[in-house]
């Protein structure tokens, strides 16, 4: 009796600890650019990168992380154009934890920028468009926009083995580079 319980308790951790059996997560990724539209040549230049991060029970259900992935990715998106003009990064670009399996996403911005309002999208736009892209302009056309990338189920667009991509992007925004230069945002 006492040799089949320890039995039984080792092929219970045994399958327990089966990686087929683990919780496991899959990424997506998203990059943020802002592009200047005018009747030069269009220049863009990098903002941000986005990972968002899907859990899920067995690696069975890997495109289901993937897709929980970009949902996260989705909402941080939503959230960062909707509170483009607030000086704070949106909570749900934020809340994927590191070392954690959790659903979530993480924002990075690109470089440091020394300016009153380092986590507000359109600052740092501005600073792109107004300040290093078309130093000259007094108004501007931009978008923000980027591309998300991944394996399957994190994009529409299959552009190799187990690559996808597909590209977003927000309204087209008018910037007064002068009223921004004014404020003092390219130093």
């Amino acid at each position: 009796m006492l040799r089949f319980t320890k039995f039984a308790l080792l092929l219970f951790a045994f399958f327990a600890a089966s990686p087929a059996s683990a919780d496991i997560s899959r990424s997506c990724r998203a990059n943020v650019v802002v592009t200047v539209i005018d009747n030069k040549l269009d220049k863009t230049e990098s903002l941000a990168d986005i990972e968002g991060r899907g859990s899920c029970s067995g690696k069975h259900k890997a495109n289901e992380c993937r897709s929980r992935a970009r949902g996260a990715l989705n909402t941080c998106l939503k959230d960062l154009w909707a509170g483009r003009q607030s000086n704070a990064i949106p909570a749900s670009c934020k809340n994927m934890v590191e070392g954690s399996s959790r659903t979530g996403a993480r924002l990075q911005y690109q470089g440091i920028v020394i300016i009153a309002e380092p986590n507000r999208l359109m600052a740092r736009a501005a600073v792109s468009a107004c300040c290093r892209m078309r130093p000259q302009a007094a108004k501007l056309t931009v978008q923000v926009g980027g591309r998300i990338s991944g394996d399957k189920k994190c994009a529409a667009h299959k552009i190799g083995k187990d690559s996808y991509q597909e590209e977003y992007g927000f309204p087209n925004y008018e910037m007064n580079c002068s009223a921004w230069r004014a404020q003092g945002i390219c130093g």
